[in-house]
């Protein structure tokens, strides 16, 4: 294992690694932090009513290199909506 100094020293100054770690934790964080906050106000949920379809496909070869007929599978997920109340105004009659 190398040891690695605590301190760097350039020309009259010394300065701490860990000062150097929390720029980088800082520097990291503004750049990082307005690409999460676009990330979650970019997303949107599924309408209810959409239909989500799943498909895998198993394909696969035994020890003597024979190939086996391919197998498919579907699913279908319908998205369902969040029960609740809508406020809305009084209708005027």
């Amino acid at each position: 294992m190398i040891a690695r100094p605590s301190v760097i020293r350039t020309h009259t100054k010394v300065v701490s690694m860990s000062c150097f770690v929390r720029m980088r934790v800082v520097l990291i964080g503004f750049v990082l932090a307005p690409i999460c906050a676009f990330q979650l106000n970019a997303q949107s949920p599924t309408p209810e009513g959409t239909v989500i379809t799943n498909t895998a496909t198993a394909t696969w070869t035994d020890a003597n290199n024979n190939a086996y007929t391919p197998v498919t599978a579907s699913v279908n997920v319908t998205v369902g909506f969040k029960a609740g109340v809508d406020a809305v105004s009084a209708a005027s009659v």
